[in-house]
């Protein structure tokens, strides 16, 4: 079919519209596998907070990863080592922070609640404080392996927690501990939680301490927040090798984040909506170029037009001063002041 110049020249600017994708995002850039040796490998991490400082002054960090959380994602935070001598709860969580960068999630890392505990390889903290039973709900005056401290949110590592829940009000908390093996299911939102045992592969368990768990994390967060906190279980003896490949890339999965550059996300969000705009201008183009032109009535549409007012019985109208317009109506003869013969 042949074309006119205009038509010729919007159906190139379509062709140059539909592959603006490509010209503004080489396609398959996103892709593209990190064999590319020459450029350096991006770090997961975007920012690293100091959250506090533990009895002896060992610093408490977070680590943000993947996109903001304007961005509609939810925010989700994973925490290790609340207990010193549960130390199998971090490989995973390093992994993730030392891994690829992130989509889908804005993630709050934080290994290693209970530095002081990890040191001395001790549950408690350095003044002897099990800190998930610090937190100021449901405290309750608790001593041996549980001692709960003196008052709630006694403990420097226990405020700087608090604050820090305060401030990102996270929607997903997993706590991470050992050994019980299995996840909490008779918690906040049974559902997720439930998801949580199945991606994992934990048994679904019930940890109620025995009847009522005093000053716990999580027991505080679901009372306080609208988001949910939840406690996964390892197994005594995990394997490090299992926990910071397989069990990792299932907390990714729980938690809805995958392996993407955010800046080529967003760099592809925005050509495909410069390009659908474009394209649809153009085809919109394109459409009236094809589209006949009216050029007035034909010959045969007047001669037809004028044959129908010829068949027309003549009509006679009047002009009446007292309104000045035509109409068939009577007028007093007083008022007439013209006749007309209509055609």
């Amino acid at each position: 079919m042949a074309t006119g110049p205009s038509t010729g020249r919007a159906a190139l600017a379509g062709v140059s519209a539909l592959g603006l994708l490509a010209t503004v995002v080489p396609l398959g850039a996103h892709l593209a596998p990190l064999e590319a040796a020459a450029a350096p490998r991006k770090p997961a991490v975007v920012q690293t907070v100091t959250l506090g400082e533990s009895v002896r002054g060992r610093p408490i960090y977070a680590y943000r990863l993947g996109e903001p959380a304007d961005n509609g994602v939810p925010t989700v935070v994973l925490i290790g080592a609340m207990h010193g001598n549960e130390p199998r709860t971090r490989p995973a969580l390093w992994s993730i922070k030392d891994g690829d960068p992130l989509v889908g999630a804005e993630v709050w890392v934080i290994p290693t609640y209970n530095p002081d505990g990890i040191a001395a390889g001790t549950r408690k903290n350095a003044r002897g404080v099990d800190l998930n039973r610090n937190f100021p709900y449901r405290w309750a005056d608790l001593d041996g392996n549980y001692e709960s401290g003196p008052r709630p949110g006694s403990e420097p590592e226990t405020r700087a927690v608090m604050r820090f829940l305060r401030r990102v009000q996270p929607d997903r908390i997993l706590s991470f501990h050992q050994p019980l093996h299995g996840v909490d299911t008779d918690t906040k939102d049974r559902t997720y939680a439930e998801r949580v045992a199945r991606i994992l592969r934990l048994p679904r368990k019930t940890f109620d301490c025995g009847g009522v768990c005093h000053g716990t994390m999580t027991g505080w967060f679901n009372h306080r927040f609208t988001g949910s906190a939840l406690t996964v279980e390892l197994g005594p003896k995990p394997g490090r090798r299992y926990l910071r490949t397989t069990f990792a890339r299932r907390i990714l999965k729980v938690i809805g984040a995958e392996p993407g550059d955010y800046a080529v996300r967003v760099a592809v969000r925005v050509a495909v909506r410069v390009a659908v705009r474009v394209a649809v201008r153009v085809a919109v183009r394109v459409a009236d170029a094809q589209r006949p032109v009216k050029t007035g009535f034909s010959l045969a549409t007047k001669a037809a037009t004028a044959a129908r007012w010829s068949s027309v019985a003549p009509v006679e109208f009047i002009i009446c001063r007292s309104n000045s317009r035509a109409s068939s109506v009577s007028c007093p003869a007083a008022y007439v002041t013209e006749r007309r013969i209509a055609p």
